[in-house]
């Protein structure tokens, strides 16, 4: 976030409900294994842009999509099981659904099945679906391009 205040906030909220947080590289890398190999849970957001990942079809657009969620539970043997967060009608509190386990396979497969039932929920019940992130930025770069190459043209 660009404001640190804010910032510093999110991050402490966000520690203390969602413990352990593991850092980025080798070493967080290593204990989330063990975390996980140990039984451990592990919740990863993957409906994010992910430059890196394989674009996979999101509600008919190709969007680059993490395989690690799918890649950490095949290497562990850990499920891999959609979950959403459904806002009850009193708007004050939250239904977890907890879906049936996707197959481990192919990463990118498992993946775009997690991303097919995303869709499923969101197409059921749009006003469900809180999105913050700009999933579609190559879409947009693409855009932008395509509109100063015609401009460059004129």
């Amino acid at each position: 976030m660009a404001n640190p205040y804010a910032n510093a906030r999110y991050i402490q909220n966000y520690r203390d409900v969602c413990e352990p947080v593991f850092e980025q590289g080798p070493a967080g890398l290593k204990a989330l294994l063990k975390h996980v190999r140990g039984g451990g849970i592990l919740a990863m957001a993957f409906d994010v842009f992910e430059s890196a990942g394989p674009p996979l079809d999101f509600l008919g657009q190709p969007a680059p999509t993490s395989l690690a969620p799918a890649e950490i539970a095949v290497k562990t043997g850990a499920l891999l099981l959609p979950y959403f967060g459904i806002r009850r009608a009193d708007r004050y509190g939250f239904d977890t659904v907890i879906e049936e386990p996707i197959p481990h396979g192919d990463p990118r497969g498992m993946m775009q099945e997690a991303t097919r039932r995303l869709e499923a929920r969101i197409e059921a019940d749009p006003g469900q679906w809180l999105w913050t992130h700009r999933r579609w930025k190559p879409r947009r770069r693409e855009k932008r391009r395509r509109k100063a190459e015609a401009q460059a043209g004129r």
